[in-house]
């Protein structure tokens, strides 16, 4: 069944941080405005689970860490009078080649791994010192475009135990193995961070979703909820949003859209017209980088037994660790396990029961005799499958001259949001600032 096209001032599609943060931007303006989310939930790539865990816990699926250095997502926090918990700081377990190490940093691990350590600070300070505008970083080093960081952490000629966590460190922080990773993303995001502020860094209390759910029940912002958008017109004078709800097909006719959605998702919408030639290259070359996290509830804080804080880096197949309900009741606890890139797919390819015994397993290798403190696993696998659409973005060599210049660009009467399009790529905080571009750039052509 299809019915007529209804009248609304602006359509987002999207009701992650981006899309939620062009529409309260635009309802607190005073224009009209619906949301439309496939999802029956808010929050895009922030999930926070509560189920099944026991005794009220709670873990961050997807967007977790709030840093000292976010502004724009402080500033959303304070609105909505979200407060922080501190992520605890302490040793860390290292387990590379089979050999455990602890400390609390790189320079910890021995003399050799103390001297690398300064070497990448230095070298890593030079990359950044390159870049003059931080939104346009081709401007000043475009040559490092054609680099990787892999070829560049090659070529400090680092000890053995540098380099391998640097290979972990910079594949779960991005996404993606350092090899594929364009050098003057590294750099632009580096020169970021010397600017940032000094604020803050935390988890927020009560769950992530908090804000998402906030946002989404601002005055004026009408959310639609299990709305997959399938086809998109646009004229000289409305965008016609076609989508589909509950078996019905229904259209919205509106002055301007919001596409606040990962490149992989706006595959799958039918344009009219076409994208032009750049606009097709993008939504299909724009990689998304692959995130599998595994949610371990434990009947108590094991790790404290040897003076840790449940942090870890290892070689194998538990890449990263930490304890995600630090500052919550009780004596159970929830571990993260953050894994990317070929390690997430081979983890998101396994049975519950598989990925539950390699849990156990590596655990065992780390803390002897934990196993009995293992109570169960939630995965959940941030890949390219639909619903998903991967993690969060990251440039190739040669992405960033060649994406970078127009990801943010308008289509006609469609405006583009997502971390993707925002300096402050992969992280809540360009998704934010993107949405009150994005929204910012639509009230400026209305009357």
């Amino acid at each position: 069944m299809t019915r007529a096209p209804d009248d609304v001032g602006v359509v987002v599609v999207g009701a992650g941080l981006a899309g939620l943060a062009a529409a309260v931007t635009l309802a607190r303006a005073g224009t009209e405005v619906r949301v439309l989310e496939a999802e029956r939930r808010v929050g895009g790539r922030v999930l926070t689970v509560r189920a099944p865990f026991d005794d009220g816990l709670h873990a961050e699926a997807g967007g977790e860490f709030v840093d000292g250095g976010h502004q724009i997502l402080h500033d959303f926090l304070q609105a909505y009078d979200l407060k922080l918990v501190p992520i605890p700081s302490g040793q860390r377990l290292f387990r590379f080649d089979g050999t455990l190490l602890r400390g609390e940093s790189l320079s910890d691990l021995g003399a050799e791994a103390a001297q690398d350590d300064q070497t990448i600070a230095r070298e890593t300070a030079r990359l950044a010192s390159r870049i003059g505008d931080t939104e346009r970083p081709w401007m000043s080093a475009a040559d490092l475009d054609r680099h990787s960081v892999g070829t560049w952490l090659d070529d400090l000629n680092l000890g053995r135990i540098a380099r391998t966590y640097q290979q972990i460190w910079r594949t779960v922080d991005y996404g993606a193995a350092p090899e594929r990773l364009s050098l003057l993303q590294y750099a632009r995001d580096e020169r970021l961070w010397q600017r940032a502020p000094d604020l803050m860094s935390g988890r927020v209390k009560g769950g992530m979703d908090r804000l998402p759910t906030a946002m989404a029940a601002e005055p004026g912002v009408h959310v639609v909820l299990g709305a997959p958008v399938t086809a998109i017109h646009q004229d000289d004078r409305a965008v016609f949003v076609t989508y589909e709800r509950d078996g019905t097909v229904f259209t919205l006719r509106a002055r301007y859209a919001v596409l606040a959605i990962p490149p992989p998702t706006l595959r799958r919408v039918e344009f009219d017209p076409p994208f032009e030639r750049f606009r097709q290259d993008t939504v299909a070359g724009l990689e998304m980088g692959r995130i599998t996290k595994l949610l371990v509830q434990t009947r108590r804080r094991f790790w404290e037994d040897q003076g840790l804080t449940g942090r870890a880096f290892t070689d194998g197949l538990l890449q990263a660790m930490y304890e995600t309900t630090a500052g919550q009741s009780g004596d159970r606890a929830v571990l993260t396990v953050y894994t990317a890139d070929q390690t997430a797919d081979t983890l998101a390819a396994m049975s519950d029961r598989e990925r539950h015994a390699v849990v156990v397993s590596e655990l065992e290798r780390l803390y002897p005799g934990c196993a009995a403190e293992i109570e169960r696993t939630v995965t959940v696998a941030w890949r390219l499958a639909p619903p998903v659409s991967g993690a969060y973005s990251h440039f190739r060599p040669g992405d960033v001259t060649r994406f970078g210049p127009r990801l943010a660009e308008p289509i006609g009467r469609l405006h583009l949001a997502g971390e993707h399009t925002d300096q402050w790529q992969a992280t809540m905080n360009g998704a934010l600032a993107s949405g009150v571009r994005a929204a910012g750039e639509i009230l400026s052509r209305l009357p």
